[in-house]
């Protein structure tokens, strides 16, 4: 970790985008609520048959545009909120095309 946090310290860009307020590098973290329930809508969708599969595939980028939102809102740094508006574009344009 000392390598990785000395590579980011001295790119004022990664600086800026993996730094926390608090002088912390995230990159990744424990999945919450949310993205369990997603990843559970999500396996139970490739087992679903097609009537109800729309609706679980539904609740899946349902629970994921949530998320984004949460991140783009109060994610720690730039890198997850960036994180969030990519899977908020990429959900909403799912969703649309699975209900139209």
């Amino acid at each position: 970790m000392n390598r990785l946090n000395a590579f980011i310290q001295r790119h004022p860009l990664l600086r800026s985008l993996f730094i926390t307020q608090d002088g912390k590098i995230v990159i990744a973290q424990t999945p919450n609520a949310t993205l369990w329930g997603a990843g559970l809508l999500f396996i139970i969708s490739r087992f679903s048959h097609p009537p109800y599969q729309r609706w679980v595939q539904g609740g899946y980028r349902g629970l994921l545009i949530s998320w984004s939102i949460a991140e783009i809102g109060w994610g720690v740094n730039v890198f997850r909120r960036l994180l969030g508006g990519g899977v908020l574009t990429t959900q909403v344009a799912s969703l649309m095309r699975l209900f139209r």
